[in-house]
């Protein structure tokens, strides 16, 4: 199994650099037709969402690319349902991708809250706490 990183990721989603891009999806295709394991890391998704954004795309946009990379079961992933999760919220709640990945995960553990500073948990479906002062 070898470990995708970012930059090659974006360069097959996006189709942005044409050498690269090239390069990146021959190597993909490639692994696909030898049936080889790739895996993208959680961290890598969220660099992905990190430098998307930076590319002024709307969480739509970046949510429709990332969750047909998700669905492609060719592809492996630390988290998939964690990740399917939190790209749903991060788009319909418009909060960080950071953020709804933490719900995601509170979610997931059957966690009883998250507790942080940051308001954005107020519009994700779990509990929050904010420490008292």
């Amino acid at each position: 199994m070898r470990l995708l990183d970012t930059n090659v990721i974006l360069r097959w989603l996006l189709d942005d650099d044409a050498e690269q891009s090239r390069a990146a999806n021959k190597f993909i295709q490639r692994a696909f037709h030898e049936k080889q394991k790739l895996l993208i890391s959680d961290l890598t998704v969220a660099e992905l969402v990190w430098v998307m954004e930076g590319k002024e795309m709307i969480p739509e946009a970046v949510t429709h690319l990332l969750r047909a990379a998700l669905e492609d079961h060719r592809l492996e992933f630390e988290n998939r349902e964690r990740l399917l999760a939190a790209l749903a919220w991060y788009s319909a709640h418009e909060v960080d991708f950071i953020d709804a990945y933490q719900a995601a995960l509170v979610q997931e553990k059957k966690l009883e809250a998250v507790v942080s500073f940051d308001r954005d948990f107020s519009r994700l479906p779990v509990q929050w706490e904010i420490p008292e002062k």
